[in-house]
């Protein structure tokens, strides 16, 4: 679920292969085919659920150094960073937040 929702415009093979290297996969390699499998038994309401209960997303202003506008990009030549954060509202904790390029320079 975290993939589908943090995806960046990136094709499915090279998406599978990010996933893999993060803390929420439970397995080394993950094919395309088993993915799709796994996406097509989330149910649509998990989406909605989700985007009122526990899902911001933004674009962040963030430190304008050469590093940081090399890395993340500008919008307005300022230096920006495409947020999203999955809280648990019930016990306060944060289950996932991911710092990226925005879409639009």
């Amino acid at each position: 679920m975290a993939m589908i929702l943090n995806r960046v415009d990136r094709t499915t093979a090279v998406e599978v292969q990010h996933f893999c290297k993060t803390p929420l996969a439970d397995v080394r390699r993950l094919t395309k085919q088993a993915f799709s499998k796994a996406r097509d038994k989330i149910q649509a309401a998990a989406f909605t659920v989700l985007n009122h209960t526990a899902m911001d997303g933004s674009i962040l202003e963030i430190p304008n150094t050469p590093t940081l506008r090399e890395a993340f990009g500008t919008m307005s030549e300022l230096a920006r960073a495409r947020i999203s954060h999955a809280f648990d509202v019930a016990n306060g904790l944060c289950l996932n937040a991911i710092a990226a390029p925005p879409d639009h320079e």
